[in-house]
């Protein structure tokens, strides 16, 4: 029976309801090796609801996904069984009526004893605005001393990490998730960051409490996400990062340095400014660049400067609206395309086609001459004879390539599903497909 629950689906609730069935499963189910607590499963559709009523249901179900909680507890250490994963989501943490931080701070206790081996450790506390008083969960500094030493992932969300004296230690982490972590200082970010000398995958999102600039050196980390963390500068030194995604504001280009990364293949940046300044130089920074990634891309004042040689794929969101005469300057875009023609494959990403039909009076010399593969997709949809000339445009930006469209599942103005059965039509007919 152990062998059945250990490997089914079923969450931690899900499995001690299973105990209807026998007493004997009542034993059982605290030996599994991965627990996965989650208080959103108590939601029901409240939409009917008036907020007092609703408040005043979600305190009861909060009181009893607590006694919840601490029954799973209670039973687990009267087996002292192993732990593999331990995974927490609540929904109401905060909340002073319930000893919400105690119960937490026993299960993390439990979870992280040297004995436990727990591999995996998964907690998120969510933000909930009716909340009278919300603080965050302060991580209790013995899980972070030298009671996790079997950690290989670790994920923490709305929680808060102070500094200490007392070096951090994750000597098996490889992979770290914080989203709206709040550090009390830049001193508790690195101390956490130096206990782990064999990181190689770390995202971070939303947090807070960082200031001016961060110097962030590993020499096993292979991936970094930082995604809206304030206005910190970051100056990464990571000889074997691979792959690093930035999302930020409009120019948050400028708040990360990774320039000694030499070996960085993948890159990706979400709502960035991009300048001439900023792409010269860009081939000797990144000579194994392999697949560049630009979402929601605002161009800077550039020029043709054939920056990547060894670009293998590029997608490219630009921010065009229907009217490109009043927002976007085709000359200017066709310069900015020619850097891409090193690549084999270019995705763009446009909200109207009229973005990419460039008119007869610019069409000179075709920016992208050696590209094989050319994807499109667009949000908005068309006409007959739009997509005509979207069609035909394409053609003459990148007369070698392999041209496909696709229409995205977001439309600002959704009018018909005509769009679709063009692109189909012309799939089959003018390009075999």
């Amino acid at each position: 029976m152990e062998q059945i629950l250990a490997g089914s689906l079923l969450s931690t609730k899900n499995t001690a309801r299973t105990c209807i069935f026998s007493k004997q499963w009542l034993r059982v189910w605290p030996l599994i090796p991965a627990l996965d607590i989650d208080e959103v499963e108590d939601k029901n559709n409240e939409d009917d609801e008036d907020e007092q009523a609703r408040l005043a249901k979600n305190g009861i179900r909060h009181q009893r996904f607590m006694n919840f909680l601490s029954m799973c507890l209670k039973r687990c250490e009267k087996y002292n069984n192993t732990l593999d994963k331990f995974r927490l989501r609540m929904r109401y943490f905060g909340d002073r009526n319930y000893d919400d931080n105690g119960i937490v701070s026993r299960w993390l206790s439990y979870a992280a004893e040297r004995n436990r081996n727990v591999k995996e450790l998964d907690i998120c506390f969510i933000y909930i605005p009716e909340l009278p008083a919300y603080t965050p969960y302060r991580l209790p500094r013995t899980l972070l001393i030298n009671n996790a030493g079997s950690l290989t992932i670790l994920k923490l969300e709305n929680v808060m990490i102070q500094g200490s004296n007392d070096p951090t230690s994750f000597p098996c982490l490889r992979t770290m998730s914080l989203k709206l972590v709040e550090f009390s200082s830049n001193f508790a970010f690195l101390q956490l960051i130096s206990g782990c000398p064999y990181i190689a995958y770390l995202s971070l999102k939303l947090c807070t409490g960082l200031s001016q600039t961060l110097k962030l050196s590993s020499l096993s980390l292979e991936s970094l996400e930082v995604m809206h963390c304030g206005s910190v500068r970051f100056q990464i030194e990571a000889t074997n990062l691979k792959s690093f995604k930035l999302h930020g504001g409009l120019y948050s280009w400028g708040n990360v340095d990774i320039a000694s990364c030499k070996n960085v293949e993948s890159l990706e940046f979400f709502d960035t400014c991009l300048t001439e300044t900023w792409l010269r130089g860009f081939a000797s920074t990144f000579p194994l660049l392999e697949n560049l990634v630009l979402h929601d891309y605002w161009e800077g004042r550039m020029k043709s400067t054939k920056i990547i040689p060894n670009l293998l794929d590029a997608t490219i969101s630009i921010h065009i609206g229907r009217e490109p005469s009043s927002s976007w300057n085709h000359l200017r875009l066709i310069r900015f395309l020619e850097n891409f023609d090193c690549s084999r494959k270019l995705s763009l990403h446009a909200a109207a086609p009229e973005a990419l039909i460039f008119p007869e009076e610019v069409r000179r010399c075709p920016p992208l001459p050696n590209l094989e593969h050319l994807q499109v997709e667009i949000s908005f949809t068309t006409t007959v004879k739009i997509f005509s000339l979207l069609m035909d445009s394409l053609h003459w930006m990148a007369p070698s390539a392999a041209v496909s469209i696709h229409r995205t599942d977001i439309d600002p103005y959704p009018e018909t599903e005509l769009l679709k059965t063009i692109i189909g039509s012309f799939m089959k007919t003018d390009l075999g497909v």
